[in-house]
């Protein structure tokens, strides 16, 4: 018996398997664009643009990082060169405040949304030195960081009240410094007798303020006694007269607009045992639009001996 055997090799009708596969799905004809230059032109340039914003966006951080400072103050080494300089003494709270340098607890914070918003939280020690000036006033100089400090200059008036001669704030974010002087003509803002007065209607006096950020735009100030309060200083209640001073930068509506409130508990001796500040003010500058926020609230340590 002879046994065949079929060889479908030799077929020549039969397509070679191999040869017969589909190419991969995974490996696009060489003449099929990428798919990258398959996307519309416009798209590929809102992802290039994007992709710019990003790349300026955190450039921006890190300039705001390595230029923002926000130093606090050697209050002890200030409080020892004030009295070894000028010692303190009592004052009236009628027509000059005490003089001396004193350290209270600190709350608060500054912002501005200028190159990416810096935020800044004051130390938990802040100091104010408060001294009798030329004008018979005087001068109440704040300083809460090395690059944050205001200065409020108040003279005697005939009358015997202290008028503002000018309220001056600092501040510097990203290396940047602002300054703001807010002078007014001589108007009562701090009454004779503060301390007797229970309430006294609202004092209101025409100002300008001029500043780096602001420009040159007119202010509003008012003043207005709101009557006894008790502050505990060092565990101890205090009977004080507390006394809002409030100033309007610019005019609503306009690209410069904004507001300060300062409040002052003041003791019969003249002392400023707690101050209180909330601002909000915007203002157009070469940089644009830009919106600045603060707001702190101080505490006295202790009183003075």
């Amino acid at each position: 018996m002879t046994a065949s055997i079929d060889d479908d090799s030799n077929t020549p009708d039969e397509p070679n398997a191999a040869a017969a596969a589909p190419p991969e799905e995974s490996q696009p004809a060489p003449d099929q664009p990428g798919r990258w230059a398959a996307l519309p032109r416009r798209l590929r340039m809102a992802i290039v643009a994007l992709g710019a914003a990003a790349i300026v966006l955190a450039l921006v951080k890190i300039v705001v990082e390595v230029r923002d400072r926000s130093d606090p103050v050697d209050t002890a080494a200030i409080v020892k060169q004030f009295d070894e300089a000028e010692g303190g003494s009592d004052g009236n709270a009628e027509t000059e405040l005490a003089s001396g340098a004193f350290v209270y607890n600190a709350k608060g914070t500054e912002y501005v949304d200028l190159l990416g918003g810096p935020l800044h939280e004051f130390p938990p020690e802040v100091v104010t030195t408060t001294t009798g000036n030329d004008c018979g006033g005087s001068t109440v100089r704040l300083k809460l960081f090395e690059q944050r400090d205001d200065e409020l200059v108040l003279c005697a008036t005939e009358e015997g009240d202290l008028s503002l001669q000018s309220f001056t704030t600092r501040h510097e974010f990203v290396g940047v410094k602002d300054e703001t002087i807010t002078t007014c003509p001589e108007a009562t803002v701090w009454p004779a007798g503060l301390f007797q007065l229970d309430t006294r209607p609202k004092a209101t006096v025409k100002c300008t303020a001029s500043g780096d950020m602001v420009g040159t735009v007119p202010a509003v100030l008012t003043s207005e006694v709101l009557g006894h309060e008790s502050v505990t200083v060092d565990g101890t209640k205090v009977d004080t007269q507390r006394l809002r001073i409030s100033t309007v930068v610019g005019t609503k509506g306009t690209t410069t607009y904004g507001t300060y409130d300062n409040d002052f508990w003041v003791t019969e001796e003249g002392v400023v045992v707690r101050r209180t500040l909330d601002a909000n003010v915007s203002a157009k500058t070469p940089a644009g639009q830009v919106g600045f926020k603060e707001s702190y609230d101080l505490f006295l340590q202790e009183l003075p001996a």
